[in-house]
């Protein structure tokens, strides 16, 4: 195989799994507050803690995930938390209150994140290095496919068959996901014998790569943004007197994302991390701005194709100087570490920016994204500065 061949059929086949798996997360997450609501009638919190509960979930399975990896055996892991993420899709139809429905999204949720970070870096080890920047963001196109799909899917299904057969969708995607692992060939990194002597022994290092933690956060401030714009938009343009088009503002997002990824990974690759982050940084930003002062449809949907390029190119970028930063023992440590602060960003950021709103509306949310995305720009200033070299 030539060494710096991409489009290879593992890496195609690594692509259909994450297509699908992200289908899980986008068909479930987007529907879990109304499906709280409708079925057992509960207030709004106990229906926003149902919703939460997969992303809390998800960060403790990338917790362990990094540690285990290898252990375990990448391909076999997949299979593992594939074959449970079906059996906890399907049992949500016969769960029967609230707070069992918020234990059982938990548990999906540490499920997925498990599967999802092994997935991470089974597709890391089939690019190679020298396009890992281009790799990673025709990867991630499986995840912009999936956002824009799940919740089209979620929504028809809901209302046409109703809920359950919303499970059994779901199910269906990690069975398909599983289908083309089992034909997926995972390259596969043996442990050291320290790190087998050591399987039972948890530390903070081995669940958590330093040297990731600091550029990861680039994407932990850019996550409390992005996560405010998916919490809020549909609240704004409902506000504008515009109900409807949030759904065409994640087109228009998807849309710019893919075609931004399609380019601005070989550019990082050539050029350099700089020439990609800051300008996606300062487009996210603009994007943010539209939201806030925008009036119209146009605004909108122009800031979704900012954001797209923006915010959509950021995710993939910043994971490659992760993976690139790291070494082949650690890569498992390192690509956890990543989702692991960006998830929590996600998770948090309606929380943070939220309170804004009380005091001045959705359009101060989407301000306060604007001053969080101008930190993150700082922080990678910060992180990636490099001493000049000393005088000979």
């Amino acid at each position: 195989m030539k060494p710096h061949r991409l489009w290879t059929g593992n890496f195609v086949l690594a692509i259909f799994v994450n297509l699908f798996l992200c289908m899980v997360f986008y068909l479930l997450v987007t529907s879990m507050a109304g499906y709280a609501l409708t079925r057992f009638h509960t207030g709004q919190a106990l229906a926003g803690l149902a919703s939460s509960a997969f992303i809390t979930g998800s960060v403790l399975g990338r917790i362990f995930a990094g540690k285990y990896i290898d252990l375990v055996g990448r391909k076999r892991a997949l299979l593992i938390t594939l074959v449970a993420s079906i059996g906890v899709a399907l049992v949500h139809q016969a769960v029967g209150g609230i707070w069992l429905l918020i234990a059982l999204r938990f548990l999906h949720g540490a499920v997925y994140g498990f599967s999802h970070s092994v997935l991470m870096v089974a597709a890391q080890s089939l690019i190679p290095a020298a396009r890992r920047a281009e790799g990673t963001g025709y990867f991630g196109v499986a995840g912009s496919l999936a956002s824009a799909a799940g919740p089209a899917v979620a929504v028809a299904l809901v209302h046409s068959v109703g809920y359950d057969w919303l499970f059994t969708a779901a199910a269906a995607s990690s069975l398909i996901a599983g289908v083309f692992v089992i034909f997926l060939k995972v390259p596969e990194r043996t442990p050291s014998r320290e790190e087998v002597a050591d399987k039972w022994r948890l530390s903070l290092r081995s669940v958590i790569e330093p040297g990731a933690v600091a550029i990861s956060g680039v994407m932990f401030i850019g996550g409390i943004a992005f996560a405010s714009v998916l919490a809020f938009l549909d609240t704004h343009t409902t506000e504008l007197g515009l109900p409807g088009l949030a759904g065409w503002f994640f087109v228009v997002y998807a849309a710019t994302t893919l075609a931004a990824r399609l380019v601005l990974g070989r550019v990082q690759d050539r050029r350099g991390d700089d020439l990609v982050v800051y300008p996606m940084l300062v487009l996210a930003m603009g994007g943010l701005l539209l939201l806030a002062v925008g009036q119209g449809p146009a605004a909108v949907l122009v800031a979704g194709g900012f954001l797209g390029v923006g915010f959509g190119t950021l995710m993939p970028a910043i994971q490659t100087i992760v993976v690139n930063r790291s070494t082949p023992a650690r890569m498992g440590v390192a690509v956890s570490t990543y989702f692991l602060v960006m998830d929590l960003g996600t998770g948090f950021g309606p929380l943070l920016l939220g309170s804004l709103a009380q005091a001045g509306g959705t359009r101060s949310i989407f301000a306060g994204g604007i001053v969080v995305t101008l930190l993150a720009l700082v922080l990678y200033a910060l992180v990636t500065r490099r001493p000049k070299p000393k005088p000979a």
